[in-house]
């Protein structure tokens, strides 16, 4: 006797599209600060990947508060997109013209909190349904996102000599964080919230 599984819910297509797109983001940013800041120092690189780590945890920390809480899922997902967009442009506007330090941690900064945002907004521990589809799909997804991501970033960047290609592949980036964003508000839209 084969069980069959429940459709995925709206909610659930929308957390998983939501963590595909962060997931992708996050991975990709954490290359091309990588990338960008070995060719200055390790010390730099290290620096940055550690702070983007540091506000990621406080932005998934701090929309555990109650405060918080009380918005709706989406909504929360809406707003994170959108500071991790922002903290993207930072990132795009330092890396435009001379290498800018205090613009970097800025936009290393705003982005990381806003991608904890997205990422407590994604997950909720009191959801009782089905998985949408197999587990070896999902993780085969949510590896294949990110590495795509990865490598159309890298290619953008390597299309330009030198240090020229960074703000347009970080560009990439910005418009995966306002895909979320405009994601996410559709939904809500859709959903009647």
């Amino acid at each position: 006797m084969t069980a069959l599984s429940a459709p995925p819910s709206f909610a659930e297509k929308t957390r998983f599209t939501a963590t595909a797109l962060l997931y992708s983001g996050l991975a990709a940013q954490i290359v091309l600060l990588l990338k960008r800041s070995i060719q200055e120092s390790m010390v730099d690189a290290i620096t940055l990947v550690l702070l983007l780590v540091i506000t990621f945890t406080g932005g998934y920390l701090g929309s555990r508060w109650p405060v918080f809480r009380r918005k709706n899922w989406l909504n929360r997902l809406y707003y994170g997109f959108l500071v991790s967009a922002a903290g993207m442009l930072f990132l795009v506007m330092a890396l435009q013209g001379a290498y800018h330090w205090l613009s970097l941690v800025t936009g290393v900064a705003i982005s990381g909190l806003g991608q904890g945002i997205v990422a407590m907004a994604a997950t909720d521990t009191d959801r009782n349904h089905h998985a949408a589809m197999r587990p070896l799909s999902r993780i085969l997804l949510r590896v294949a996102g990110p590495l795509l991501a990865i490598v159309v970033c890298l290619h953008i960047q390597g299309q330009f000599s030198g240090i020229t290609g960074f703000p347009y592949a970080f560009a990439l980036l910005v418009d995966l964080a306002l895909l979320g964003a405009l994601h996410a508000k559709i939904t809500w839209a859709d959903q009647g919230y």
